[in-house]
């Protein structure tokens, strides 16, 4: 037992670093999502708050500041990477589940990399969005979550385990609001294991009462602090409301068998086809299936709520493959696991296809930006609406600063000339006092004066303040509408 922990802490580095290899050196140039522009923005700006997922901001500018004493990196690379990090985190924490629920060496690695390949985490391993900082967390809950799963003689060890899952669990939904229903998955996973044949079997037993009570002191030892943090520190109360308002999309459960296939089964291929067969198949663990169909309703009713017809590619349903790579692991034959590795790796290359098809298309704009800015681009701020040449900009002219144009729009009229425009004044004329050059698009005029994302009007004040006070220049090139502000006098 003293060789094989060591062999299983190397063999989960290593699948961590190959992971984290394969997700920096595919990093993608472009956004999977517009709300990835805002997590940059909000990096270059060091602002700590993001609605809802209250401890994703201050964990990136932590990290950004380490990289900045490692590497040079852009704020859009820093982002990218710390998605790698934590994606590749949870690739290794599969590793160590699984040795911890006794699997082989050869078996714990083809779950490690089935789930590092697996096309939806490839493609949140590779871009900027929460999720994959999420995993870093979701993936070492998971690894207590498996430890938890073999009941111990020691019961001060197992309580301590089950109070740091449920602090894990915590941290998880400071850092994406979904982690507050990840006790409900990877819980009843692990009573069903602890159970050996199951819930009756247990009952059958002299020390059902024993049994019985120690798995009800291991769930509320695992739920406290994960409520307390979830409640206390966390956004879950928004987050549920965000939920129940939906995005206006189509609802009901007539577009469920779509959202299985969209965000359950198609972006998880072909590792959900496995593990859903495993479990299927003529004397398969039903208890397993059924604790696993448990857990993930939850998530799929959120993603019936959200995202019919908007497709976030198995984001919602990025943990259900922690577990599903160890079930796959666990029950498919050996001499198929190498064929299980190999069709996850085509599967992410297609992924990954799929999403770099705009990247020419980024390329192509940053480049007409850099012209249009030419070599005074280092001292340019910028203010737009294209959420396309914001992105490019982002990725490719980092020197470049951004000025949404949606800011003034959140606000009424009233509010924008009483307490928005003074500061941006005065910091527009702070600006061109340095010698710097400030820009705004016809876009983004037109965006504050179109009464459909201006219903509040305080981007037709916004607008109509920066008009009277500065004078607005052509500055356009062929590809680029471009206005330069300068002073009247």
């Amino acid at each position: 037992m003293g060789e094989s922990r060591p062999r299983l802490a190397l063999d989960a580095l290593l699948v961590t670093l190959v992971a984290l290899g394969l997700y920096l050196a595919f990093g993608h140039e472009l956004f999977f999502k517009f709300d990835g522009q805002h997590l940059v923005l909000r990096l270059v700006g060091r602002d700590p708050h993001y609605p809802r997922h209250v401890l994703y901001m201050p964990l990136l500018i932590a990290f950004g500041d380490l990289c900045d004493h490692v590497v040079r990196l852009s704020p859009y690379e820093k982002t990218r990477a710390l998605s790698a990090v934590g994606t590749a985190i949870a690739a290794g924490s599969v590793v160590l589940g699984a040795g911890l629920l006794g699997l082989g060496r050869g078996r714990r690695l083809a779950a490690g990399l089935a789930f590092a390949l697996c096309p939806a985490v490839f493609l949140f391993g590779t871009v900027v969005e929460i999720h994959g900082a999420f995993l870093g967390v979701a993936g070492p809950a998971f690894v207590l979550a498996c430890a938890l799963g073999r009941p111990r003689a020691d019961r001060a060890v197992e309580l301590v385990l089950a109070l740091a899952f449920g602090g894990l669990c915590g941290l998880a939904t400071l850092v994406h609001a979904s982690g507050f229903l990840l006790p409900g998955l990877l819980l009843p996973w692990v009573l069903v294991r602890r159970w050996g044949t199951g819930p009756l079997a247990l009952l059958r037993r002299e020390d059902r009462a024993e049994g019985l009570g120690r798995s009800g002191l291991l769930l509320a030892a695992a739920m406290l602090p994960h409520l307390l943090l979830s409640l206390w520190l966390g956004d879950v109360f928004g987050a549920a409301d965000f939920v129940g308002e939906g995005f206006r999309h189509p609802q009901g459960l007539g577009y469920l068998p779509g959202i299985v296939w969209a965000e359950g089964l198609l972006p998880f291929l072909p590792l959900s086809l496995v593990a859903a067969l495993c479990l299927l198949r003529p004397g398969a663990p039903r208890r397993e299936a059924l604790a696993l169909g448990l857990g993930v309703a939850p998530y799929l009713w959120s993603a019936l709520r959200l995202l019919v017809g908007d497709t976030e590619f198995g984001a919602y349903l990025l943990p259900a493959a922690l577990v599903a790579a160890c079930l796959a692991a666990t029950y498919l034959p050996r001499r198929l696991l190498p064929v299980l590795v190999v069709l996850c790796a085509v599967g992410a290359g297609l992924a990954w296809r799929w999403q770099a098809g705009a990247t020419e298309r980024y390329r192509v704009l940053a480049a007409d930006w850099d012209r249009a800015l030419g070599p005074d681009q280092d001292r340019s701020i910028v203010i737009l609406a294209d959420p396309e040449a914001l992105g490019a900009i982002l990725v490719h002219l980092p020197g470049v600063r951004i000025f949404p144009a949606d800011e003034p729009a959140k606000y009424d009229g009233d509010a924008v000339r009483r307490d928005f425009w003074p500061p941006v004044e005065a910091g527009i004329r702070d600006e061109l006092a340095r010698r710097q050059r400030v820009f705004v698009t016809p876009g983004a005029l037109a965006f504050w004066t179109s009464p459909v994302s201006d219903p509040r009007g305080g981007g037709h004040a916004f607008a109509a303040l920066l008009e009277a006070t500065f004078r607005l220049e052509d500055r356009s090139t062929p590809a680029v509408p471009l206005r330069e502000v300068l002073p009247r006098d």
